[in-house]
C-alpha cells in the first residue's frame, strides 16, 4: 500500500465539504491516508476514535456521501479514483472483493451503488449493503433496512421516471441523513397526487433525483401530508353521533365550553393534547376547536336532512 495520498481541489473545496465541522474533515483525511490502494478501509471506528472523533462525524460522512459503508464494517471513500491514480503496475488491489462487487464506477471516476443492486433479490442486498445510518443512532449498520425494495415501491408510484440511478443514490443519501421510508413514501404519494390533481405536464414534475436531493423539496409534501393524517385523526376523534352529543363531549372538560362551542382562551391555560386522550401530533388548542367545531356543524347538518326526509314522509 503507498505512503502517499493525494486529494482533488474539486472535493475538498466545495461547500458540501467545507460546510462540514472541522472534525469531520479531518476524519475524512485520516480515513483517506489510511485507505487501500482502491479506497477501502476495514478499520473506520478505529480510526475514528483514534483521532478523538465522534461516531457522528463518522455518520455524517456517510450521510453526505463522502464516504460509502457497507455492513461488514468497511467503507469507502467514494471519490477515491478522482483524488488519486494509481499505475497498474504499483496498485496493490483490494481484499474486500465482495464490497467492490457491489459498487460501478461513474464517468467523473467517482465510486457509486451498482445499479444491479435493485435488480438483487431484497435479502441479498440487505445482507452486504448497510444503508441505514443516522445521525444519533448507536452504530454503523443498526436496524439497516432494504432501501432497493423501498425505493422500487417509490419509483412505481413517483409521477416521472427519468434517471433512476441517481434517484436511487438521493434517495438512499436521504435515508442516510435520518428520513424514513415510511415518510419518504409519504412525501412521494402527496406530490404525485398533487401533480394528478393539477393535469401538471411532465416537463414540469421534478425529476426524482431533485424531489430526493439535497435542497429535500420532498419535506413540503411531507408536511403536507402529516398535517392532512392529523386532521384526518381528529376528525375522527371529534366523529359526532348521539353518545357524544351531549356535554361533556369526548370526555373534555366542561369549562373549556360555552354551551356547546369550544373557547380558545378557556382552552389555552391548560392545554395539554395527550391529558386528554387528543390524537398524538396534535400541536394546538386552535386546531382542535376548528375541527371540532367543523364536525359539529357537520351533525346539525346531518340531523336537519334527516328530519326534513322524515318531514316528507
Amino acid at each position: 500500500m503507498a505512503e502517499r495520498r493525494m486529494f482533488a481541489k474539486t472535493i475538498i473545496d466545495s461547500d458540501s465539504f467545507l460546510d462540514m465541522p472541522l472534525t469531520t474533515q479531518a476524519l475524512y483525511f485520516h480515513l483517506s491516508m489510511r485507505a487501500d490502494d482502491e479506497g477501502f478501509i476495514n478499520n473506520p471506528k478505529k480510526i475514528q476514535r483514534m483521532i478523538g472523533a465522534s461516531e457522528d462525524d463518522l455518520k455524517l460522512l456517510i450521510a453526505k456521501s463522502f464516504i460509502i459503508p457497507f455492513e461488514s464494517g468497511i467503507v469507502v471513500i467514494k471519490h477515491w479514483k478522482i483524488h488519486n491514480y494509481i499505475r497498474g503496475d504499483r496498485l496493490h488491489a483490494t481484499k474486500y472483493t465482495e464490497e467492490k462487487a457491489l459498487l460501478d464506477v461513474k464517468e467523473n471516476g467517482s465510486y457509486t451503488i451498482s445499479n444491479d443492486l435493485c435488480q438483487t433479490s431484497g435479502s441479498q442486498v440487505a445482507g452486504k449493503l448497510d444503508t441505514e445510518v443516522r445521525l444519533g443512532k448507536d452504530s454503523i449498520g443498526k436496524d439497516s433496512i432494504n432501501s432497493c425494495s423501498s425505493f422500487e415501491h417509490v419509483w412505481k408510484l413517483y409521477p416521472r421516471h427519468d434517471e433512476k440511478k441517481r434517484a436511487f443514490e438521493c434517495y438512499t443519501a436521504r435515508l442516510n441523513s435520518g428520513y424514513s421510508e415510511e415518510e419518504l413514501l409519504q412525501a412521494t404519494e402527496a406530490y404525485a397526487k398533487e401533480c394528478e390533481e393539477r393535469k401538471t405536464e411532465k416537463r414540469y414534475i421534478k425529476q426524482a433525483k431533485t424531489f430526493f436531493g439535497i435542497n429535500e423539496p420532498f419535506v413540503d409534501y411531507l408536511k403536507k401530508a402529516k398535517a392532512q393524517e392529523k386532521k384526518q385523526d381528529l376528525s375522527s376523534f371529534f366523529d359526532i353521533n348521539e353518545a357524544n352529543n351531549t356535554p361533556p363531549y369526548f370526555g373534555l372538560p366542561e369549562e373549556w365550553f360555552d354551551g356547546e362551542t369550544l373557547i380558545e382562551s378557556r382552552v389555552e391555560p391548560i392545554w395539554h393534547p395527550r391529558m386528554h386522550g387528543l390524537p398524538e401530533g396534535t400541536e394546538s388548542a386552535k386546531e382542535v376547536i376548528n375541527t371540532f367545531n367543523w364536525r359539529k356543524r357537520g351533525w346539525y347538518e346531518y340531523n336537519k336532512r334527516k328530519g326534513e326526509s322524515s318531514g316528507s314522509e
